[in-house]
């Protein structure tokens, strides 16, 4: 093979090299929202997961009429519920050291197939893995807050939820993305003696926007 002919072979296979690198990058963008939506699905998750292992602990540890005050009439109608922010704090502090915090500090990788983004479930399967990293950057405990509704004849269900978000780092091979996950843990369930009123349609929801807790991770 002459100099020529060799130099003509290696100016082919680069442009073919750069080519196939072009497509490669290119179906990588088109299939980043689905690695995204993947990634998000694990957080909530990974997440739910966390708080099924500390709720049961929660919410046998914890009495609502601590948490929260009810007003009723004379007809015994609840008219409204405030918060002891005493009794709050101390909840919210319970939740965030509940937590695993072990699984917050850990980088998570997950792998995906090359052609997921195919219809098809055989070529979905199949291809290199893609790796996508999860770090989460920050998570906190915010707006307690409670639902108060008929449950019988002369009866109120009281629900007190406490709302957790989680923040952490999507890193796919073109991307780096933010993306925060909000979910909503019941931590106590009881019924007690009243009704809402009809003008209420049926349901009392009171929110406290101004908790924030913070798990420092």
């Amino acid at each position: 093979m002459t100099k020529r002919k060799i130099k003509y072979f290696l100016i082919t296979l680069s442009l073919i090299f750069f080519l196939c690198l072009f497509l490669c990058f290119q179906y990588l963008r088109l299939i980043n929202p689905k690695l995204i939506t993947i990634s998000q699905d694990y957080m909530k998750k990974n997440l739910y997961n966390e708080i099924t292992k500390i709720s049961g602990f929660i919410m046998n540890d914890m009495d609502s009429s601590k948490i929260i005050n009810m007003y009723q009439n004379k007809d015994g109608e609840i008219l409204y519920a405030s918060y002891n922010l005493k009794e709050c704090y101390k909840l919210l502090n319970s939740i965030s050291s509940g937590i695993n915090k072990e699984l917050l500090l850990n980088e998570i990788t997950i792998k995906e197939p090359f052609f997921i983004y195919s219809n098809y479930a055989i070529l979905s399967n199949l291809g290199p893995k893609i790796s996508i990293k999860i770090r989460y950057i920050n998570m906190f405990l915010s707006n307690i807050y409670t639902k108060i509704t008929n449950y019988g004849m002369n009866n109120a269900l009281v629900e007190v939820y406490v709302t957790i978000n989680i923040k952490g780092r999507i890193i796919t091979p073109v991307s780096n993305k933010e993306e925060t996950i909000k979910y909503d843990m019941l931590v106590s369930s009881l019924v007690i003696n009243g009704r809402v009123p009809s003008f209420y349609g049926g349901t009392i929801t009171t929110s406290s926007n101004y908790f924030d807790i913070p798990i420092l991770i």
